[in-house]
């Protein structure tokens, strides 16, 4: 997926080879001998269909990829990372459709696309905040600013992704942004990426708090 530029999860530095199912005699990406299994390569073992012309070389066709998410990945990342490869044009809706004829837990995920989220972690909130049965419109405008998400009409959920607000001026923006929506009478709730990602019960338990609170 990184090869593509498409948002991938966290935590999974590995590389995943996929490999046609008659495939004999493995070699090790680094040492070339015979390959073994190792806990930073994973296998694939698949008929699969390789770029021979699309860019980057030799990596397997986008869509056809993403046949190879692993079946016990959270189902947010997966609608996240189907999010940014749409927003990025990697792939249309309708070609993730057609190769996930025989895929339903993708097929599932494809339902919930929304090419409009700007960041993985807004992705990944947006669906979880789905799943717990609280709707959240995207990119809403109010007044200059455009918001990651809104709820109920009067609850802002901004969620800082891991790139772009960890810099001063960032964080004095940010500030500036959140009072001007605050004067305007809205609850403001802001995340980290890693609040949004690794610590989401929390995150849910805020948002909860405040559509109760009056």
């Amino acid at each position: 997926m990184q090869e593509w530029g498409a948002w991938c999860p966290p935590d999974d530095g590995r590389l995943h080879v996929a490999v046609a199912a008659h495939a004999r005699a493995l070699r090790d990406p680094d040492s070339g001998r015979p390959f073994v299994p190792r806990d930073d390569v994973v296998v694939h073992w698949r008929n699969v269909t390789v770029s021979a012309t699309g860019e980057p070389r030799g990596i397997v066709a986008f869509p056809r990829a993403l046949r190879h998410l692993p079946t016990e990945l959270d189902p947010a990342f997966a609608v996240a990372i189907l999010d940014s490869a749409v927003r990025k044009q990697l792939c249309t809706t309708w070609e993730l459709s057609a190769e996930f004829e025989t895929a339903p837990r993708l097929a599932r995920a494809l339902r919930h696309v929304d090419a409009r989220a700007e960041s993985g972690t807004e992705s990944v909130a947006r669906e979880r905040l789905r799943s717990a049965g609280i709707e959240a419109e995207l990119q809403v405008q109010i007044g200059k600013h455009r918001v990651d998400l809104l709820i109920s009409g009067r609850l802002v959920v901004e969620l800082d992704s891991k790139e772009f607000h960890d810099t001063e001026s960032a964080f004095e923006k940010d500030r500036r942004r959140d009072a001007e929506l605050t004067r305007r009478g809205y609850r403001v709730l802001r995340f980290s990426y890693a609040q949004a990602l690794y610590d989401w019960p929390a995150c849910l338990a805020a948002i909860r708090a405040a559509l109760c609170a009056r």
